[in-house]
């Protein structure tokens, strides 16, 4: 049950929420008595606002002679990390985590042709050939740092945030489920070429469409799979029979 002191606290947050976001980090925004006084609330309310913005990763409090708290931005590692555990309490799965990313990574791709920078879209090429050379576990973690910057190569932070959620939740046992031979995984690898050249050239519909065809793919192999374990629950039962 929220009780009124929680309510001070969230809208005390609230109002200094929007200051730091405007500030920008590393500003001081003042000492505890000056905001306490300044918000209109008790030392206990003012902590747990503070306790509120610390978790989101928008403050940090400094002791000493220049001590006070101070603003700082939440990183997209840090959001992302959370949104997976998140995502992986409330049941999300790899279909749905892959049906999810056709859409984001899609839409990445094409804004990602349209970035005006030449020498950021081959970047991209010079990613790809890394992870061609890829191999064991490390193959995993090439590929999502493609699909991390395609995000970043939108230019968007909204997608830049989806796709590296995304990727962060493909950590967790989801990757290696459909990476499961050498055959994938070269498919995988001709993918990402054919993104890059798409990147490279700047041709918006051409990257949207590898990507789209690319997730259709990965979609076909987990319908494979499900049916193959299905196939095996069916046949244990019968011989339990």
């Amino acid at each position: 049950m929220t009780t009124g002191q929680d309510k001070r606290a969230t809208r005390a947050a609230s109002v200094l929420r929007e200051e730091i976001l405007q500030a920008g980090p590393g500003t001081f925004i003042g000492a505890e008595d000056a905001l306490m006084s300044r918000l209109a609330v008790s030392r206990q309310t003012l902590r747990m606002a503070v306790s509120i913005l610390t978790q989101e990763g928008l403050l940090t409090v400094r002791r000493g002679q220049r001590g006070g708290l101070y603003t700082r931005l939440p990183t997209s590692e840090s959001v992302a990390h959370m949104a997976s555990v998140f995502l992986r309490s409330q049941g999300a799965d790899i279909e749905d985590l892959t049906r999810v990313n056709a859409l984001v990574a899609a839409e990445a791709a094409r804004l990602a042709a349209a970035n005006p920078s030449v020498e950021a879209r081959r970047t991209l090429c010079d990613l790809v050939e890394q992870a061609d050379r890829a191999t064991g576990s490390s193959v995993i973690d090439a590929s999502l740092v493609i699909s991390r910057y395609i995000g970043v190569l939108s230019g968007s932070p909204t997608l830049t945030l989806f796709t590296t959620v995304l990727s962060e939740l493909a950590r967790g046992g989801y990757a290696e489920r459909i990476l499961s031979d050498s055959s994938r995984i070269d498919a995988c690898r001709r993918a990402h070429r054919a993104l890059a050249r798409a990147v490279a050239d700047g041709d918006q519909d051409l990257a949207a469409e590898v990507i789209r065809k690319h997730h259709e793919r990965l979609l076909g192999w987990l319908g494979s799979r499900r049916r193959m374990v299905k196939s095996s629950r069916n046949l244990t039962q019968t011989v339990d029979g």
